[in-house]
């Protein structure tokens, strides 16, 4: 990314690099927060899809 110009000392140039690599870090941490909560969901969702059909092949074999 390419640093505007008013910041000319090599100090500001630095805060603000470092600024952005925490801002990086930030948003990356929000998006692995996203992903593993969308992964908790579909693993929920997963095991109680195969609860309900273990239960229906379970009554479906009852009735033979």
């Amino acid at each position: 990314m390419t640093l505007p110009s008013t910041f000319k000392t090599p100090r500001q140039r630095r805060q603000l690099e470092q600024s952005q690599r925490n801002m990086e870090i930030v948003v990356m941490g929000l998006h692995r927060q996203q992903f593993e909560a969308r992964r908790q969901i579909r693993n929920e969702l997963a095991d109680r899809a195969a609860a309900k059909a273990e239960k229906a092949l379970d009554y479906l074999e009852d009735i033979k």
